[in-house]
């Protein structure tokens, strides 16, 4: 049984389960409420007037939502034991520290410095994660990808400065201010590459920087999610999400792959028992049996 159907949700939490797929498969996922419905200012909001763009995007979030279940339940579904195999690794459930704790010699500064933000880059991730697969569940998809190459470039930074904890000051302001900025992707990347550390890892961010930059940036790819119907010499753009099978498959497995890259560097962060081991490899392989190009 996968870890995240053994820890459910706190007292008075409510979870939804949504069926779909050829073989019925469950996935939990979060109720797709309008965010106007609590938003702190709705009262002054609640207009027609001044919210018909949001309540116009908003309204075919659900539909969509329900359709992406319908084909790529399974996908989602492993994106969900990813996620939540990552949260319960930032909170310590399996190393039994509330969270996680630094076991160097606290004198060095450096590595002390770099443990840090490499624990804040992956915490930065798993937060980020699920606002991606929010938008490639309800037809954002664009916007899945920009965020699937943030969590894609904060595997890279932490993993960066594991084989350079020297240069951990580069992402903390001090006294001075900030003294240097991060590298670039393109410099971390170059810099993995030369140390020969985790080549599998390092293809695989290699490609998800290459596939997510078409959506991350206007592209002619990603054009076509608002490219509606056409009508005589004209062409109808869609403002609002559609369900396309194409994009939403694509971006379910970007989103899905870095989520596991991301989990991968936990392991080098502080050392995980065998029990995570072995749901990590699950979820891989569950993942990796859902690419279309395995």
């Amino acid at each position: 049984m996968p870890l995240w159907r053994r820890h459910p949700a706190g007292r008075g939490a409510q979870r939804l389960l949504l069926t779909g797929g050829s073989q019925g498969t469950s996935v939990p996922a979060v109720r797709l409420w309008s965010a106007m419905r609590t938003h702190p200012c709705a009262t002054e909001l609640d207009t027609p007037e001044s919210t018909l763009a949001y309540r116009t995007l908003d309204a075919g979030r659900e539909s969509c939502a329900r359709r992406t279940l319908e084909a790529h339940a399974e996908l989602v579904a492993l994106w969900h034991r990813a996620l939540t195999l990552h949260y319960h690794t930032a909170y310590g459930t399996f190393t039994g520290f509330s969270t996680m704790a630094f076991t160097g010699d606290p004198v060095d500064r450096a590595t002390l410095n770099a443990w840090h933000a490499r624990h804040a880059l992956l915490g930065t991730a798993g937060r980020t994660s699920k606002l991606a697969m929010d938008a490639a569940l309800t037809g954002y998809y664009s916007e899945a990808a920009a965020l699937t190459r943030h969590v894609t470039e904060a595997w890279a930074q932490a993993a960066y400065l594991r084989v350079l904890p020297t240069e951990g000051l580069r992402w903390y302001r001090t006294t001075e201010g900030f003294l240097q900025a991060p590298p670039s992707p393109k410099t971390v990347m170059a810099k993995l590459r030369r140390v020969k550390v985790d080549r599998g890892a390092i293809d695989l961010a290699a490609s998800l920087f290459e596939q997510t930059h078409k959506g991350a940036h206007p592209s002619r790819e990603f054009l076509g999610q608002v490219r509606g119907r056409q009508e005589g010499p004209q062409r109808v753009l869609t403002y609002v999400p559609v369900f396309d099978d194409d994009y939403s498959r694509a971006v379910l497995e970007w989103g899905a792959l870095a989520m596991l890259l991301a989990l991968s560097e936990y392991a080098h962060v502080e050392p995980q028992p065998q029990e995570w081991h072995d749901e990590w490899a699950d979820i891989e392989q569950g993942i990796k049996a859902q690419v279309r190009d395995g």
